[in-house]
């Protein structure tokens, strides 16, 4: 008997467009992430979370090169990743840079922004959208052939 609800049912019927779409939205708000962290790490007083921000930074860079190249693929013969639909979303993402100062944007990230990517980035829904693409690449070469 399997234990799958009906939204998770819905997530494994998405098409490449629908799942680049998704990345997309990723990418463009782990993108704002990285500029934030970088633009805050000056004035970070606190000397443990001095140490600590450019090593997040690095880690999420690494992630948005790897959302980038993924919708790329997807999208592809497109090159372009646009960002009018999400521009909303993206402009209120963007108001933690008007956090009050570093240990408050610190303490966002800390209690916020990653425990709601990290949500979103479980392996179940990572493997479901790697499934959907291997499923895709096999009807492409099969339609191909």
């Amino acid at each position: 008997m399997s234990s799958i609800t009906a939204t998770q049912a819905n997530r494994d019927t998405l098409m490449v467009p629908d799942a680049a779409a998704i990345l997309k939205r990723f990418y463009f708000l782990c993108r704002e992430l990285v500029l934030m962290e970088a633009g805050w790490l000056a004035s970070t007083e606190h000397w443990e979370m001095k140490i600590l921000l450019p090593e997040i930074l690095w880690q999420d860079s690494i992630t948005v090169g790897s959302l980038r190249q993924r919708v790329l693929e997807l999208r592809f013969p497109e090159r372009e990743i646009d960002l009018s639909p999400d521009e909303g979303l993206v402009a209120l993402w963007r108001q933690l840079y008007n956090a009050p100062d570093a240990f408050a944007f610190s303490e966002a990230l800390r209690r916020a922004i990653k425990p709601a990517l990290r949500g979103h980035f479980d392996q179940e829904r990572v493997e479901r959208l790697c499934t959907l693409q291997r499923n895709a690449r096999v009807d492409l070469a099969h339609d191909r052939a």
